[in-house]
C-alpha cells in the first residue's frame, strides 16, 4: 500500500479521516457504499433514526479521541447521556444529537432534537453537554444545557450565506470542554 494523504495523521476533520478509511478500504478491495443490498438496510430511510444517532455517536467518540481526550459510553442506553468525557480534570456527561438532512418545515435549516425519548428537555443535572453533528456540512455545535433551557429543539443553520441561527456561536465550540 502506497503513502495515502492523511494516514497516520490527525485532520482537523473526522470527515477527511473517514474518507481515508474508505479510500484504503477500496484499495484492499473491500466494497464501501455505493449501490447494491445492504445487509441492514438504507441508513437514511425512515426506521433508521437509531443507527444514525448510533453513527453520529461513533464519529463523536472518533473526534474526541483524535483531539486528545479519553472517552467512555455508559453501559445500555438508559442515561439520559451517551458519552463520558474525561478532560484530565473532570468529567463531562455528554448527549449526542444528529441532523441528517434539511428540515422539511418552512424556513429549512437543520432540526436537532433537545430532548430525548420522553421529549422532556436535557437539564443540567442529567447532562453537561449537548453536542450536535449536522452530517451533510461535517458542522459540530457544543451545547451547554443553558443553551437550550426549557426549548424541544433547535434549528441550525450552518451554511455560509444562508440564515444565520442564533447558535452559530456555538459551532465548533470545543472550548466547553477545557
Amino acid at each position: 500500500m502506497g503513502n495515502r494523504a492523511g494516514v497516520g495523521e490527525y485532520g482537523s476533520g473526522v470527515g477527511k479521516d473517514l474518507i481515508t478509511i474508505t479510500a484504503m478500504a477500496e484499495e484492499y478491495g473491500l466494497r464501501v457504499g455505493g449501490a447494491g443490498r445492504r445487509p441492514h438496510g438504507d441508513v437514511q430511510g425512515k426506521k433508521q433514526q437509531k443507527r444514525r444517532g448510533e453513527i453520529a455517536e461513533a464519529l463523536f467518540l472518533a473526534k474526541m479521541a483524535m483531539m486528545g481526550y479519553a472517552v467512555a459510553t455508559p453501559w445500555g442506553d438508559s442515561e439520559r447521556y451517551d458519552a463520558i468525557v474525561d478532560t484530565g480534570s473532570r468529567l463531562l456527561r455528554v448527549q449526542v444529537k444528529s441532523a441528517h438532512r434539511v428540515s422539511a418545515n418552512a424556513g429549512g435549516g437543520y432540526h436537532v432534537r433537545a430532548h430525548g425519548h420522553l421529549r422532556k428537555s436535557y437539564r443540567a443535572c442529567e447532562i453537561d453537554l449537548l453536542v450536535a453533528y449536522v452530517v451533510p456540512e461535517d458542522a459540530w455545535y457544543v451545547f451547554p444545557p443553558a443553551a437550550f433551557e426549557k426549548m424541544k429543539s433547535m434549528r441550525l443553520f450552518p451554511l455560509v450565506g444562508k440564515k444565520r441561527s442564533k447558535f452559530e456561536d456555538y459551532r465548533e465550540g470545543w472550548g466547553w470542554f477545557e
